[in-house]
């Protein structure tokens, strides 16, 4: 049993914001700790990657491979050598890492007599598997492959101010690395690309199971999108007041009736919980619709604020109605899960 895992680390829209990535472990190799439990630089081995039978049930024993992020596309990039200026120059080789690697994987490191092959990602490692599951998969062909993304269903929505910030960030993001993504891209027109970004729209043809952990008011993803400002007392406090007066949040979604709760604190003003519950309708929406037509993808969807859960040591702490997001992954890999969707 093999573990491919994808960090996370936000993503580089411009060559200015690439050349400050590549004077730190986000952008390059070489200010990556030689010890790679570092936690000061890395990451530890936590969560779903821990070898920690009672912390990892399901996964303690399993081959593990965690990459390093370092392209600031979501491991998709395929720009290359970018001259930015006569002193500096950067590399924008996501994709083509990650086929280096799995070539590394085959010749060398005995996944060819993997029984199952899984790969993960959080945040935007969590993008890059829903991106990449397919592609991936098909280059390990011999052995079942199946994905789980954590905290990567960023949506393409208006946010606070009424404007698509995070769409153009990633119309940005298409322009500069040259992400491969070509079954999504080859059936859009080049002006669209960008929507491959999204995995609203990009899980519309993913045909590798994939299982999405995701909460409904995820933080960090509130704030990329511009729904909150970077302001952690304050949105902490917008996102508490949300969950605190609203007792049954997925219904009011579903039904879109968020504007008759009466609001208990000065925290969220009313664009931002218009921006709020709309991001939520949507992530509602797109996964009801994705799972209802593509029975590939399953989700794990709780009421909550957390971004990034599954690779926590808390994270079998999960429960939607009596159901845990360990139970449901075991039953996810054994092909036995009754409700692809479980939220609240």
């Amino acid at each position: 049993m093999w573990h491919i895992y994808l960090p996370g680390g936000a993503w580089c829209t411009s060559a200015s914001q690439c050349v400050v990535r590549s004077k730190s472990a986000l952008g390059s190799s070489t200010f990556y700790p030689d010890d790679p439990t570092n936690k000061t630089l890395s990451p530890p081995f936590n969560g779903i990657l821990s070898s920690n039978s009672s912390i990892n049930p399901p996964f303690h024993n399993w081959n593990l491979v965690r990459l390093i992020y370092c392209d600031g596309a979501g491991y998709s990039g395929t720009a290359g050598r970018l001259e930015v200026n006569a002193a500096t120059v950067l590399y924008l080789d996501g994709w083509n890492i990650i086929q280096a690697v799995i070539a590394d994987l085959k010749a060398n490191r005995g996944i060819k007599s993997a029984a199952q092959i899984l790969l993960s990602g959080s945040s935007a490692g969590g993008q890059a598997v829903i991106s990449l599951c397919d592609r991936i998969a098909a280059a390990l062909p011999w052995a079942p492959t199946k994905c789980i993304a954590d905290s990567g269903f960023f949506i393409d929505s208006k946010d606070r101010a009424g404007g698509y910030s995070w769409r153009n960030a990633a119309k940005s993001l298409v322009a500069l690395h040259k992400p491969s993504w070509p079954a999504c891209m080859d059936a859009l027109p080049e002006t669209d690309r960008w929507e491959c970004f999204f995995p609203q729209y990009t899980l519309q043809g993913v045909t590798t199971p994939i299982f999405l952990f995701h909460t409904f008011f995820d933080i960090t993803a509130s704030q990329i999108g511009g729904l909150l400002p970077w302001n952690s007392t304050y949105a902490y406090s917008c996102l508490a007041e949300v969950l605190r007066t609203a007792t049954d949040v997925t219904g009011i979604i579903r039904r879109k009736e968020w504007s008759s709760i009466v609001w208990k604190s000065n925290y969220c003003t009313a664009g931002e919980r218009d921006a709020l519950f709309g991001a939520a309708s949507v992530l509602y929406d797109e996964l009801e619709s994705i799972i209802g037509s593509v029975d590939t993808v399953a989700a794990f969807v709780p009421t909550g604020v957390a971004h990034t859960v599954l690779f926590l040591n808390t994270w079998t702490n999960a429960w939607i109605r009596g159901m845990s997001v360990e139970s449901e992954i075991v039953r996810w890999l054994a092909n036995e899960m009754s409700d692809r969707f479980v939220h609240m």
